[in-house]
């Protein structure tokens, strides 16, 4: 199972502190690779900070989101729980934060 949101574009770098955040349904337990989306561009931040939320706690995972626009970019492998999960993305970067969209693909389930 695969699932994925997209919430609206973060404002611009510096600005009061703001987080999109996405809502995985995860369908059975297992482990999961957790990608982002977004177009890249030279004002975009180099160090946009992405927080996984998982079974073990959370992890945050440091994006440049001046290259590879348009693709599926890798977070990181991780275990989730049946249910809801999250990941959010804030604004407190050097750089323009784009929050275009997350995907969860399993690679394997607990049954």
């Amino acid at each position: 199972p695969t699932s994925w949101s997209t919430p609206s574009t973060a404002p611009p770098p510096r600005a009061a502190p703001n987080t999109a955040t996405w809502t995985l349904n995860v369908a059975s337990a297992g482990s999961y690779n957790v990608y982002a989306r977004w177009t890249a561009h030279p004002n975009r931040a180099t160090d946009a900070k992405y927080t996984v939320n998982h079974a073990a706690g959370a992890t945050t995972v440091t994006a440049n989101q001046e290259s590879n626009s348009g693709t599926w970019n890798l977070l990181g492998t991780y275990l989730f729980n049946a249910g809801n999960a999250t990941v959010s993305l804030n604004d407190q970067a050097n750089g323009y934060v784009i929050a275009d969209a997350i995907i969860d693909i399993a690679l394997s389930h607990e049954d």
